[in-house]
C-alpha cells in the first residue's frame, strides 16, 4: 500500500494523500494485505498439521503391514521394536511378558489391556514430553495396539495349528 502510494499516487515519488478517496484507498489495501497475510498462516498451520498426520498415519500402516508378515514372537518384537526406536527413539524397547521392572527415567505402556497386558512398551519418558506429548502418546498407544493386534494373530494362528494337529490325531485314534 505504501508503495502505491509512493509510485502511482500523485505527487509520484513522494508521500502525499491528495484526497480522502486515496485514504481510503490505502486503508482497503491494508485491510486486504493483513487479511491475505492472516489467511496463508493459516493455511500455513492447516498444511503442518495434515503433514504430521499423514506421517502418523503412514508409521501406523508400515508398523501393520511389517508385523502381518511375521510368523513367530521373536521375529514379531524385533521388528516391532525396530519400529518404535525409529519413532521414539533409541532407547525405547519391546518387552514381552507380564512382568516387566520399571527403570527411573522411562515409562511402561502395556501392550493389550493393562489388566493383561502381553508385554510393555519402555520409552524414554523425557523423549515423550520434549515433543508434543499428546500427539506422541497417542501414537504410541496406537502402536502398542497394532502389536497387541499382531501377538494375539499369532497366538490364534498357534492355538488353530494345534487345534488341527489334535483332530488328525483323534482321527487316527478313531480309525484303529
Amino acid at each position: 500500500a505504501l508503495a502505491f502510494d509512493y509510485y502511482c499516487i500523485p505527487p509520484i515519488f513522494a508521500f502525499a494523500l491528495p484526497d480522502p478517496h486515496s485514504v481510503i484507498t490505502f486503508a482497503g489495501m491494508l485491510v486486504v494485505a493483513l487479511t491475505v497475510c492472516w489467511l496463508n498462516q493459516g493455511l500455513r498451520l492447516q498444511r503442518a498439521v495434515a503433514r504430521e498426520s499423514e506421517a502418523r498415519t503412514y508409521a501406523l500402516c508400515e508398523l501393520s503391514l511389517d508385523l502381518s508378515q511375521v510368523a513367530d514372537r521373536a521375529e514379531l518384537s524385533a521388528r516391532a521394536e525396530r519400529h518404535l526406536q525409529r519413532l521414539f527413539g533409541p532407547n525405547t524397547r519391546l518387552v514381552l511378558g507380564p512382568n516387566v521392572d520399571a527403570e527411573a527415567g522411562f515409562e511402561l505402556l502395556p501392550v493389550g489391556a493393562p489388566v493383561d497386558a502381553l508385554g510393555y512398551v519402555r520409552v524414554h519418558r523425557q523423549r515423550l514430553q520434549r515433543e508434543s506429548s499428546g500427539e506422541k502418546r497417542l501414537l504410541l498407544v496406537a502402536c502398542a495396539d497394532r502389536v497387541a493386534d499382531a501377538l494375539r494373530r499369532l497366538a490364534l494362528g498357534e492355538a488353530a495349528r494345534r487345534a488341527q494337529v489334535d483332530a488328525e490325531q483323534i482321527g487316527r485314534a478313531a480309525g484303529r
